[in-house]
């Protein structure tokens, strides 16, 4: 079993790698790099080996919205530099949200378009609002098959 840290790349999670000593304890780090700035290029500070997490709806990217295309391809293609910076083989990708505007076909065509095959889509949490597209194993399962 490998143990990994996340963190969003910015001053505070540098910090925090750097002084902590938590990198003894840990294979890799998974970081998330925030879409408007190039902060997560000082990462290549560390000599570990790195896993890309995909900016998500927290920073406006939803696959499943037709609404957020632009923003959605901005951050993928972010999350696909610094896989490329970091020679990471793995980007992790939420699936989105259904909300008025989202879907299933539409995240899985859009996610698909990329034809990135580092990428690895995670579920998300099942929120009381039940918009979340692959909040179970069937629903991934989808995403995988086509």
């Amino acid at each position: 079993m490998k143990v990994g840290i996340k963190t969003y790349t910015d001053e505070i999670g540098y910090k925090y790698l750097s002084e902590s000593g938590i990198l003894e304890f840990v294979d890799f780090i998974e970081i998330l790099p925030v879409p408007d700035n190039n902060y997560y290029k000082s990462y290549k500070d560390f000599d570990i080996p790195f896993r890309i997490h995909s900016p998500h709806n927290g920073f406006g990217a939803d696959p499943g919205d037709k609404k957020a295309v632009e923003r959605t391809k901005h951050c993928i293609n972010v999350a696909r530099k610094a896989a490329g910076l970091f020679d990471s083989e793995t980007i992790v990708v939420h699936p989105g949200h259904y909300r008025d505007v989202g879907s299933k076909e539409r995240a899985i065509d859009f996610l698909k378009s990329f034809n990135d095959r580092r990428f690895l889509i995670e579920n998300l949490p099942s929120f009381s609002d039940g918009e979340e597209l692959g909040t179970s194993a069937d629903e991934i399962k989808e995403f995988l098959e086509k």
